[in-house]
């Protein structure tokens, strides 16, 4: 899907037309939506029509990122650059650096539209490339970082 279809359709669209959700479905999470607040996503997580591991092939598809592979993609950073990072407070965005080519720095994350992983300040200095990634792979790779 090209940014310019992603931007004219509503993530609640296109849950619509791509995820296996009925309209009976979306409509009582929009209704709960409409009541109680929440993003769309979570809510029909709450609701049991998704799984939360769901989501993670939901966000790529929708915008177009790639997949952190926990398996095949080890941790690539210097002692010195996992030293200077602040590993807890990265974990707590819901993002963690495992790979730094150049001036690119790949960073795994849960939710793409957190957004204290954007206004990290340990990151501006870098051209920064999102992978979506399941929580148990970010728990993982912090124990990997962290040790």
């Amino acid at each position: 899907m090209s940014s310019k279809e992603m931007q004219a359709q509503t993530l609640t669209d296109y849950l619509a037309k791509h995820a296996a959700i009925s309209a009976k479905e979306l409509q009582r999470a929009q209704e709960y939506q409409r009541t109680l607040g929440g993003r769309i996503e979570h809510i029909l997580v709450n609701l049991g029509v998704l799984q939360k591991d769901d989501l993670v092939a939901i966000y790529a598809e929708y915008l177009g990122l790639p997949v952190y592979e926990a398996l095949t993609e080890e941790s690539e950073l210097s002692a010195e650059f996992i030293r200077d990072l602040d590993v807890e407070k990265s974990f707590k965005n819901g993002a963690l650096p495992f790979r730094l080519v150049g001036n690119n720095l790949h960073i795994a994350i849960v939710d793409p539209f957190a957004l204290g992983i954007y206004q990290d300040a340990a990151y501006r200095e870098y051209e920064l490339d999102f992978h979506l990634a399941k929580q148990g792979q970010l728990d993982a790779l912090r124990v990997q970082l962290l040790f």
